[in-house]
């Protein structure tokens, strides 16, 4: 029973191995005496390839016996084949477990790749250090054959194409001075364009270049700068083989043009003068000494003449040189410091020849000498003018941003996280003025006591979005000193750390109180509107140039039955007539005209039309082209039915007073068929009947009936109401019209009529209305004739109608040769119920309907006399499409 137990025991803690071997974080190795594997387990076990067998595999050793016995207290590192062909670096020991032997890897592959990049960093610098030890000593002779071996060295180190040291000749121009690298064509390249390759490169930069052959580089342009000056170029090609860090290159390639050219000024100025005067050339710092015992300055060449004095300078002469401002405390320290034997250094304004000041610094210090009569003060004196006025500009714009944030319109914050809180712990000046407080003041309270109770939520809501998200903005009010609350835009950003922990929190108050309050005003304006717009009891909407709704209140949509979100196409709603005059209409608009009133009709299917009186803006962009329309509609539609009432009833008046004319010309044919009927009969009875007697009445009686019948037609054409929509119809149709209904009974008058017409286009409108109008006009011309023969018997009446084209116009007048009319009628001829009839006579609303059918066809209808008496003038749009109407000359 125990064994059983020890059993079960030992295999439970086998499990719990294996089970461990496979978390473990490399690869674990388990081996048999002999050192071949039995088993592999581990995190990284799949990506290690599976072409081992043994020990002797993993240390790349002959594959003979090698026992993992004799491995053990060894550190082993192995390079292995990865899955994907790469190679992965281990690190591990073996250890006895049971009867097998584990050898336990972790992976370093990483560490390894770092040592190997640091070691040939470190590598090159060394190499790239002993080139520059070996440029700063060699002599000049040798000088150009060790720069030819230090850039093909850089070309070998970086696997570079190319290297060239450019730098300029005797004519300012920048030159190639050596080319390195197996890019022949590279290297011939950058000799002939160097100028042009590097004149116009401040900084390091990378560049493509394609040669003659086709063949492109990449070149590093790298600038040595020396004194704010550009001094050389080393220019590296960089190919896909070359080992890229541009950076690494870059500093290489100014470490070695900058060592060149420190050798090539060291052997200029090999002497001593030739330093002293570099130093003063280059630097602008100039050897000065002070005599004590002749209160003199010694002054170099250079310096004379650049304050046009002389070489030995009295003490006067030179405190005169110094500026007002610096004068006084100069002189005070120089005398001071020959009292004490001591030093000196100071800043201060020197006048040139050419009247300008220039800031030097002045150091002086005792020269150690034995003869008290050589004593002096010796030192430099150097040109700091660039200094002096850059750390000037500094401290000014340091100066400007101080006051800015003092005085700016908002509140510059810093909060520190502490412990997982925000504390504040900066407040910039400017709060005093925003909100009353100090910033020290305000500093020391807590910042959720002056944050309004109703905005409380959003201000922790704000610090915790900006922990968790870095950055945050958002509106609360603030307290002021005076106990207002002030709208503050609070737009913060979280700084962390190289780690990722918060840091500091740098934010921004902004005052947007007025903003609020303008919004709010806004809004509550633009509800207003809104209400004013949606409640209005006028249609108002706005449509594109292709009458597509853009905007509909909603008076319109519940017209339409639709909702402002579908697509509203108003052409749906308009007839092939309306759909035109729209166009029409949009055509004519424009930045001088963009209004247009119009009476339009929209149908929609299954209700009743609606006639609306429309009124169009149009919305023009900068150049003068239409946007869109804004129109605004008013229901005409039941005026739109009484002015229909009005005219139907203006045409039954009519019929009325043509009732006796109208019988006389149904009554003649019927008198005739009569008589050829009775004729018939009378034949029939005499049995004196022949066929062609017969067929000869039959015809008459066939003539009688087909002029009754379009009597009758045509009266019931003239008597029915006016179709919805107007149309295009010939004007000669409504002249002959009217005349089919009233030259009866102008002929009963004895009244000759003179027609003549001309061939012209049709017109949009109604032809009934039309012959409303000449009905209503031949009428009045009759009575006024009529009136004229009972006062002048031997008066011959007559009444002339012409129509003509002309300017797009169709012109038709009626004139009589009557009395005329009266001037001082004139004016009031057209108004509503004005008549000069007797009474019971005339309505007095003839004119005034006659006059708004026109004007509805977008006519004219005018009265005036004429030599023969009185004329009525009727001018209609032509309609442009349509063809000229061919009628005969009457």
């Amino acid at each position: 029973m125990f064994t059983h137990f020890l059993k079960i025991k030992k295999n439970s803690t086998r499990e719990q191995k294996q089970s461990h071997d496979a978390e473990h974080p490399g690869i674990v190795f388990t081996f048999d005496e002999k050192g071949e594997i039995v088993n592999r387990q581990g995190q990284l076990n799949l990506q290690v390839s599976d072409d081992l067998f043994s020990l002797a595999n993993i240390l790349g050793l002959p594959d003979h016996d090698i026992r993992p016995a004799a491995w053990v207290g060894k550190v082993i590192e192995a390079t292995l084949t990865g899955a994907q062909g790469n190679s992965l670096d281990f690190h591990g020991a073996i250890e006895k477990e049971g009867a097998f032997w584990k050898l336990r890897l972790i992976n370093i592959t990483r560490l390894v790749t770092e040592k190997h990049q640091k070691d040939k960093t470190a590598f090159r610098g060394k190499c790239v250090e002993r080139s520059i030890e070996t440029i700063l000593s060699v002599d000049s002779s040798e000088l150009d054959v060790v720069v030819s071996k230090s850039l093909a060295q850089l070309t070998q180190l970086y696997l570079l194409s190319s290297a060239s040291l450019v730098m300029k000749d005797n004519n300012d121009d920048w030159r190639a001075a050596d080319s390195q690298g197996s890019a022949l064509e590279l290297n011939l390249f950058i000799r002939e364009n160097a100028h042009e390759i590097v004149n116009e490169t401040h900084k390091p930069e990378l560049i493509q270049q394609t040669l003659f052959s086709g063949k492109k580089y990449s070149l590093l342009i790298t600038p040595y700068y020396y004194d704010y000056k550009k001094e050389a170029f080393i220019i590296a090609g960089v190919s896909e083989k070359s080992d890229i860090d541009t950076e690494d290159i870059s500093v290489k390639c100014k470490l070695l043009a900058g060592a060149v050219l420190a050798r090539k000024r060291e052997l200029e100025y090999s002497s001593r003068d030739a330093i002293h005067e570099y130093i003063t050339t280059e630097k602008s710092i100039y050897w000065i000494e002070y005599d004590i015992n002749k209160s003199a300055f010694i002054i170099p060449e250079p310096m004379c003449k650049l304050l046009s004095v002389d070489t030995e300078c009295s003490h006067q002469d030179f405190i005169n040189k110094v500026a007002d401002a610096e004068r006084e405390e100069f002189n005070d320290r120089m005398n001071s410091a020959v009292r004490r034997l001591g030093s000196i250094k100071q800043r201060v304004r020197l006048q040139h020849a050419d009247k300008q000041y220039f800031w030097y610094e002045l150091n002086l210090s005792l020269e150690r000498t034995s003869k008290k009569e050589e004593r002096r003060l010796c030192g430099s004196i150097t040109l700091v003018d660039r200094i002096v006025k850059a750390e000037l500009e500094a401290r000014a714009a340091q100066e400007r941003i101080t006051t800015l944030v003092a005085n700016a319109p908002a509140i510059i914050y810093l909060q520190k996280y502490v412990h997982g809180a925000l504390k504040s712990h900066y407040f910039s000046d400017s709060i005093q003025s925003l909100l009353g407080w100090s910033a020290k003041e305000f500093k020391k309270t807590s910042l959720p006591e002056h944050v309004h109770p109703e905005d409380k939520d959003i201000f922790y809501n704000r610090t915790a979005t900006l922990l968790k998200y870095g950055i945050v903005s958002c509106h609360y009010r603030l307290l002021d000193t005076k106990g207002q609350y002030h709208w503050m835009l609070d737009e913060a950003k979280l700084i962390r750390d190289q780690w990722g922990q918060p840091q500091e929190v740098i934010g921004l108050y902004i005052d947007v109180t007025e903003s609020v309050h303008a919004n709010e005003k806004l809004n509550a304006s633009e509800e207003r509107y809104r209400i004013l717009v949606e409640d209005s009891p006028a249609i108002i909407c706005r449509y594109s140039k292709n009458l597509l709704i853009t905007f509909a209140n909603k008076l319109f949509l519940d017209y339409v039955s639709s909702d402002n979100e579908s697509i509203i196409d108003l052409n749906n709603f308009l007839s092939d007539e309306q759909k035109e005059a729209f166009h029409s209409r949009l055509r004519k608009l424009s930045p001088d005209n963009p209004i247009i009133n119009a009476e339009i009709c929209l149908h929609v299917p299954g209700r009743k039309p609606l006639w609306v009186v429309w009124a169009e803006r149009g919305i023009f962009d900068e150049q003068g082209n239409l946007q869109e329309v804004q129109a605004v509609g008013r229901d005409n539609t039941e005026v739109y039915k009484a002015r229909l009432e009005m005219y139907q009833s203006a045409k039954m008046a009519m019929l009325g007073e043509l009732s006796t004319t109208l019988a006389h010309e149904i009554n003649q044919p019927l008198c005739v068929m009569r008589m050829s009927i009775n004729n018939l009969k009378r034949k029939m009875k005499n049995a004196e009947l022949d066929i062609d007697y017969m067929k000869k009445k039959l015809d008459r009686i066939d003539e009688q009936i087909e002029r009754s019948t379009r009597t009758i037609e045509h009266l019931r054409f003239f008597g029915r109401r006016s179709a919805l929509e107007k149309k295009l119809f010939t004007p000669q149709n409504a002249i002959d019209g009217a005349l089919s209904l009233t030259k009866d009974t102008l002929q009963n008058n004895n009244i000759h009529l003179h027609i003549l017409t001309s061939p012209t286009p049709q017109v949009f409108g109604h032809q009934d209305q039309l012959e409303q109008v000449l009905i209503n006009l031949l009428i009045n011309a009759k009575d006024a004739l009529i009136e004229r023969k009972g006062k002048q018997e031997d008066f011959s009446p007559e009444i002339y109608i012409n129509m003509f084209h002309h300017d797009n116009l169709v012109n038709i007048t009626v004139e009589d040769n009557g009395s005329g009319i009266p001037p001082e009628h004139l004016d009031s001829i057209f108004d509503s119920f004005f008549t000069t009839k007797p009474h019971g006579k005339g309505t007095g609303i003839g004119l005034n309907v006659s006059l708004g059918i026109i004007e509805k066809m977008h006519g004219r209808l005018t009265a005036h006399n004429s030599e023969r008496g009185a004329l009525f003038s009727i001018e209609l749009p032509a309609n442009k499409s349509s063809n000229t109407s061919v009628t005969n000359i009457t």
